[in-house]
């Protein structure tokens, strides 16, 4: 029995969490998860559809992937209203906001390796921050305080 369990891999709490939520997404959408397993995206190619007709968007490209097999690609729409160029693999998009979802997976990633902690002061890494003042009532003063947390 200590062979097998030497021979599994290691999880971090990553891996575990990760697959939990696949997991649970699996088992909230069945209708996904039967498309993953079977090839079969006539449910989401139907709501990409819908998304479009109902100009909610202008265009939209979906790319699926399941393990080592090539991603399937699913395109409806134009890149914007006023342009009738479809939308295809080498579609450019305007991504904006981009920058907080990979930073909180850089620090997610840095605190699974140990090297950050989430309630870890800002100012252990960037000193300028240790003496932070704050505003008390802006209305009546602007005077800065230090601040208390």
């Amino acid at each position: 029995m200590s062979k097998v369990l030497n021979q599994m891999p290691n999880l971090s709490r990553r891996h575990v969490l990760g697959s939990a939520g696949l997991l649970g997404l699996f088992a909230a959408m069945p209708g996904y998860a039967r498309a993953m397993a079977t090839g079969d995206f006539a449910l989401i190619r139907a709501q990409v559809e819908d998304y479009v007709a109902s100009k909610k968007v202008a265009g939209m490209l979906v790319s699926l992937g399941f393990g080592a097999q090539e991603a399937a690609l699913i395109g409806a729409g134009n890149l914007a209203l006023d342009i009738p160029t479809p939308v295809d693999a080498n579609s450019l998009w305007r991504v904006y906001s981009m920058t907080k979802p990979i930073a909180g997976m850089a620090a997610m990633i840095l605190v699974d390796q140990g090297k950050l902690k989430l309630d870890q002061p800002i100012a252990d890494f960037i000193p300028e921050f240790a003496n932070m003042k704050v505003l008390t009532d802006p209305a009546k003063s602007l005077d800065a305080v230090p601040a208390k947390t």
